[in-house]
């Protein structure tokens, strides 16, 4: 019994430490499941709170693009009325938040609006702020010119160039000119005289008058890219419509030389190299002509009613003339010129003139200029000459006649500095320029006539010029930026 006793002891402790064990197991699960269930609410709370810090942050950038759109409508209703502030602000709400709207004018290059919307308290609220550029549309869409014309363009006389050229139609390239850019001649040929150069593509879309090339390289003179000679929209890619090969010739006089490949209808004649590929009797379709950039002349200029020279208008170039002579040659802003009997008599003189400001002329008649400066000028401004002159029937544009039928002509040191950027549009007739002119910008119009050491350097800052394009204005630049 004593025997059985001891065992009944041992067993009874045994199942004491069990008991214990168990409670200690029970109670540590007991805090790792509550120590799990307070981590699982913590973790949801922070997943509610970050969805809904997410979804107020989506909602804010909504709420900010509401505003940048309002702002947009408030600057259409501006340029309908042709009256324009130097800034604005204003605050408006949507049915996720609200936002707040400051619009700043910079000029005839459009408008900075910057626009903050705001969703949610204090504690989940979020910030979103966007910056747009509101300005002109770009002269032409996504790339830069230096020249463009709507018939044909001639350089002679070691004009030095930088920048692409577009005609329509021929493109005459003479003596000694150096062209830092690609050239085509949509519809018709190419001509580089001897010791030119042209430091990018050449693309040619027709012949010369009698037949006999598409594309001539003078003697010493360089073409850096690739040349090609195509034909004008042929409806058979491989017979090229029966088009004559030879009319596609390409003519290498010596020493000249092609940098890249050589495509053409035609042959290859002559003893320059080229140092592609040469691809002969290979029918290509040549570029479309391209229409002149559209001027709406009285769309997105400014009256500035705190400046009320800002924009002014003249009823006859006598009317101008007698004005810039008590400005005593010095102009500024937006200047339109009505001539009722517009000829090279009755023509806009700006010779002499000094510009200190930002200038647009608009006129319907002739232009011309004997040298031009910009003594006090601040840095970035822009000279803009729209002339609508139609010369006479049977009349022409010749560079070396001042009384010639151009609608622009530009001579002797037209020279503003470079913080000036320049454009010079005639949409009926040519632009002559002449002697010892240097400019950064671009001339567009119906044939260009350049001569005698003219440089010219593409500037960007004309690509979008108020008064150009189907619109007003439109989004430029579209940014995020911190709140």
């Amino acid at each position: 019994m004593r025997f059985r006793s001891r065992r009944t002891a041992a067993s009874r402790s045994l199942r004491s430490d069990e008991t214990g064990n168990i409670l200690i197991t029970v109670v540590i699960v007991s805090m790792l499941i509550g120590a799990l269930t307070s981590l699982a609410m913590t973790t949801g709370q922070h997943a509610n709170t970050s969805s809904t810090r997410d979804r107020n942050s989506e909602q804010a950038l909504n709420v900010s693009e509401a505003g940048v759109h309002q702002a947009i409508s408030r600057i259409d209703a501006q340029s309908a009325s042709n009256t324009f502030v130097d800034s604005f602000s204003f605050a408006g709400s949507t049915a996720e938040g609200d936002y707040s709207v400051d619009v700043t004018r910079m000029g005839n290059d459009g408008f900075i609006i910057d626009s903050t919307g705001s969703v949610g308290g204090s504690s989940l609220g979020r910030d979103r702020r966007i910056n747009v550029t509101f300005a002109p549309p770009e002269l032409f869409p996504g790339e830069l010119l230096a020249l463009f014309s709507s018939t044909s363009i001639e350089l002679k006389n070691n004009d030095i160039l930088a920048g692409d050229i577009w005609a329509n139609d021929s493109v005459l390239i003479r003596q000694g000119v150096n062209h830092n850019g690609s050239v085509t001649a949509a519809q018709s040929w190419f001509q580089l005289e001897g010791n030119g150069r042209v430091g990018g593509n050449v693309w040619s879309g027709g012949y010369n008058a009698d037949g006999t090339w598409a594309i001539d390289v003078g003697q010493n003179s360089i073409i850096g890219g690739w040349a090609k000679a195509s034909v004008t929209a042929p409806a058979d890619p491989e017979t090229c419509d029966g088009e004559t090969h030879e009319n596609y010739d390409v003519v290498m006089s010596s020493g000249s030389s092609i940098g890249g490949d050589l495509t053409t209808l035609g042959e290859r004649l002559g003893g320059g190299s080229v140092g592609g590929t040469i691809a002969l009797h290979t029918c290509t379709a040549a570029p479309a002509p391209r229409p002149l950039p559209e001027f709406n002349p009285f769309v997105g200029t400014f009256d500035n009613p705190d400046d009320p020279d800002d924009y002014l208008e003249f009823a006859s170039v006598d009317a101008f003339q007698t004005w810039l002579t008590g400005q005593s040659g010095n102009i500024e802003g937006v200047l339109v010129v009505t001539e009722p009997a517009p000829s090279q008599a009755n023509r806009i003189n700006l010779s002499g003139a000094n510009l200190i400001g930002d200038t647009t002329i608009v006129t319907n008649a002739p232009v011309f200029t004997n040298g031009i400066g910009d003594d006090g000028v601040a840095d970035s401004a822009k000279f803009v000459v729209v002339s609508h002159y139609q010369a006479p029937i049977s009349t022409g544009c010749d560079v070396n006649h001042d009384s010639s039928e151009c609608a622009i002509h530009a001579k002797n040191n037209f020279d503003p500095d470079c913080r000036v950027a320049v454009l010079l549009y005639a949409d009926n007739g040519p632009v002559a320029v002449k002697n010892n002119n240097e400019m950064c910008g671009t001339v567009v119009s119906e044939g260009i006539l350049i001569k005698n050491n003219q440089e010219l350097n593409v500037d960007p800052r004309v690509q979008r010029t108020v008064g150009f394009g189907p619109t007003t204005w439109e989004i430029a630049r579209w940014e995020e930026i911190p709140p």
